[in-house]
């Protein structure tokens, strides 16, 4: 564009020059050749810039996280002179369109429009604005380009996903040798009262023979597991980061409700029953529930969509609360974005109690070494998921 600009210029002073020495009707019509070509080029800019048309459309407005959604948009020319050069922008802080050629320009004739259906994924939680986000039009010479903001953007809430964890090394009952924890577990499973029909191939151990003397048909039973002893859930939904832009407070809200779905997840599917303590989000409701089934989880999760990080009460004061809830010597898992020394006072007066804690704690980008990681390690264990790294991989043990 500037050595378009620079020809132009050098051939006004030259048609200039030629005026002065020669004069003439050839130098002249040079001359106002110079002036009229940015002239026209301007105008033909500005005239695209009120008369482009750009629609866009997404099958749904609420999506989940990475869930590939039919997107599809159109660029029109609705207009009795072509369109040279128009090319668009995509919003990608927290969305990506798949499939696109993010360089691309197009020209349109009259009446002609070019229409592109592809996929899109959002990759935060939360509520944002996706697709195209900018119009850019350049004229025939490569003179001037006028950038500009698409009024009709598409708004989208997008809810957490719940990650199926392959493991989680930090379960307080997980052993290092997983053979011998398999065993552990078949040497808890013992049969239970519950019958079904019998069917080839069971043991005769299985055979129920007061029911088949009873009712003169073959019963089996069935093997029951026993549940395992119930954990604590805490998180923290205080605002504390008050100095954190918009964007680095989305990604860490974001972490934090997949750790806390994913571990959940996790611990029903280990028949492990989950006492839930928040703080309260309005006023009337308890920031406490009990997780013990399917519907539990799905609950947690709509609980998650709707979550706003803004309670009253920091997670210090939701266990002071809780204390007398929490069974002693039983294991509490925390998940914080703030580490603060009436947390630690706290933790430390649970763990006097027999109370395990294990903390998750999600970092901020531009993090400040100020002692309070090493002083909660010491007493606690921490797990600290940086801004850079997914919350699955480190929770698995598969990035430490």
């Amino acid at each position: 564009m500037w050595k378009n600009r620079l020809i132009v210029i050098l051939f006004m002073i030259g048609s200039g020059v030629l005026i002065g020495v020669r004069g003439g009707a050839a130098a002249y019509l040079l001359f106002y050749t110079s002036l009229l070509v940015p002239c026209f080029s301007l105008f033909y800019v500005l005239y695209v810039y009120s008369r482009f048309c750009i629609y866009q459309k997404l099958e749904h407005r609420t999506v989940g996280k990475e869930e590939q959604i039919p997107y599809t948009f159109r660029l029109a020319n609705e207009d009795k002179i072509p369109y040279f050069r128009v090319s668009v922008e995509f919003l990608k802080d927290s969305s990506t369109v798949a499939q696109m050629d993010m360089e691309k320009e197009y020209f349109l004739l009259p009446g002609e429009e070019v229409s592109c259906s592809t996929t899109l994924l959002c990759h935060r939680r939360g509520e944002y604005q996706v697709g195209i986000c900018r119009a850019k039009v350049l004229d025939y010479f490569s003179l001037f380009s006028i950038a500009y903001s698409v009024q009709t953007r598409i708004e989208v809430k997008v809810n957490p996903r719940i990650v199926v964890l392959a493991d989680f090394v930090f379960d307080p009952e997980h052993r290092e040798e997983k053979s011998s924890r398999s065993q552990y577990k078949e040497s808890k499973q013992d049969l239970g009262t519950e019958l079904r029909d019998y069917e080839d191939g069971d043991s005769m151990r299985l055979i129920h023979w007061k029911a088949l003397a009873a009712s003169g048909k073959l019963l089996s039973r069935k093997y029951q597991e026993e549940e395992r002893d119930g954990i604590c859930f805490a998180v923290d939904f205080f605002p504390a980061l008050p100095e954190v832009n918009g964007m680095e407070r989305l990604v860490l809200e974001d972490k934090l409700l997949e750790a806390l779905l994913a571990v959940a997840d996790y611990f029903w599917r280990k028949k492990t029953r989950i006492q839930f303590f928040c703080a309260s989000l309005c006023e009337g409701q308890r920031g406490e529930m009990e997780l013990c089934s399917r519907e539990d989880i799905e609950r947690l999760h709509q609980f998650c969509c709707e979550i706003r990080f803004d309670a009253a009460l920091p997670l210090a004061e939701v266990l002071r609360m809780a204390a007398s809830r929490i069974p002693t010597s039983s294991n509490l898992i925390l998940f914080t974005m703030v580490l603060t020394m009436e947390l630690y006072e706290q933790l430390r007066l649970l763990n006097g109690s027999g109370i395990r804690s294990t903390l998750f704690y999600f970092r901020r980008e531009q993090w400040v070494e100020d002692g309070f990681e090493e002083l909660f390690s010491s007493e606690l264990s921490l797990v600290v998921i940086p801004y850079e790294k997914e919350p699955v991989p480190i929770l698995e043990g598969r990035d430490t």
